[in-house]
């Protein structure tokens, strides 16, 4: 689904650095930088796709950005208003308007507490719902996620991955939220429900007008889902353009690596595979320069210490990279 032309949210120059401590005092010896100076937007109603290896900081974009955690310093724009200073009342109204999609669905749902109950905790929160009220809308949602109301009673363990997601869905889905973080949400899943999954979110989202982020490991799935990809290596976006114009016409060596590993279904057709040298560097200390040029093919001297800006090479296709 394409977006509107107004943006929901802005990020701008966002950090997130997690402090190690060690040592008998507890002092700080290290500093993982997991968000590096991250700056985007999403269009109301679209899809940005958030894609790299793990350890990258998608996941941690995800959760700065409804605020689940602390973000070190920048900005998230929401509505014109400055979230990243929110604090106690401010960040619980927040809540009716953000939520997540967890990855597993095994772990994000409290075995001890039935669907209904589940799906029902956050009205009982931030709504004036009566019992009676928040059962009903529990049935609602059941049947919006595919499920049937006979379910509301059954527990966690009575359920297979894709209707405990489904579940993780219609949870998120209660309190009407413009914005949903969908943090992999199909990478615990069988491949043949998968595609039922990402078929509900489209659908879900073109009825209700939701805007998303959807994080994930590979580039076949985000692009299915997606309206415009980001291209994530050691907490920077490195790539960002529409889905089929950077699965066509990937421009950063990075991107054209991970693209290269997405299976072919034409047998006959050869593939020229990109095996990336080395390992990712460890965050507590950063390359200097361009981060990737540790494994890049194409690496030159200045790439070893000038750090790339991220520039328009085409229209709405942007990428961070001495090439261009």
């Amino acid at each position: 689904m394409s977006g509107s032309n107004e943006n929901l949210i802005s990020v701008k120059g966002l950090s997130k650095q997690f402090k190690l401590n060690a040592g008998v005092f507890g002092e700080t010896k290290k500093v993982v930088n997991a968000v590096n100076d991250l700056s985007f937007y999403i269009k109301k109603g679209e899809t940005l796709g958030l894609v790299g290896e793990s350890g990258c900081g998608k996941s941690t974009t995800g959760r700065l950005l409804i605020r689940l955690i602390e973000p070190t310093s920048g900005e998230i724009i929401y509505n014109n208003q400055n979230i990243a200073a929110f604090k106690g009342t401010q960040l619980r109204g927040l809540r009716k308007d953000m939520q997540i999609i967890f990855q597993d669905p095994y772990s994000s749902l409290n075995p001890r507490m039935s669907c209904q109950g589940i799906i029902s905790e956050p009205l009982g929160i931030h709504t004036k719902m009566s019992r009676a009220e928040r059962k009903d809308k529990v049935y609602e949602l059941l049947n919006q996620v595919g499920l049937p109301k006979e379910y509301a009673t059954r527990y966690p363990h009575e359920f297979s991955g894709g209707q405990r997601q489904r579940i993780g869905i219609a949870r998120a889905l209660a309190v009407n939220p413009a914005f949903i973080v969908c943090d992999e949400p199909v990478s615990a899943l069988d491949v043949s429900v998968q595609s039922q999954v990402l078929n509900l979110l489209k659908s879900l989202q073109e009825g209700m007008n939701l805007t998303y982020l959807f994080i994930a490991h590979g580039l076949n799935v985000v692009k299915y889902i997606s309206d415009r990809i980001g291209v994530m290596y050691l907490g920077k976006i490195v790539e960002l353009a529409g889905a089929e114009e950077i699965y066509r016409h990937p421009l950063h060596p990075y991107t054209s690596a991970l693209i290269s590993a997405i299976p072919d279904t034409n047998v006959d057709r050869k593939k020229e595979r990109i095996i990336l040298e080395g390992d990712v560097p460890n965050p507590t200390n950063l390359p200097t320069g361009c981060l990737f040029h540790t494994r890049c093919n194409k690496c030159m001297e200045k790439c070893k210490t000038e750090k790339p800006e991220m520039k328009e090479a085409s229209p709405g296709h942007f990428v961070a990279c001495h090439l261009y």
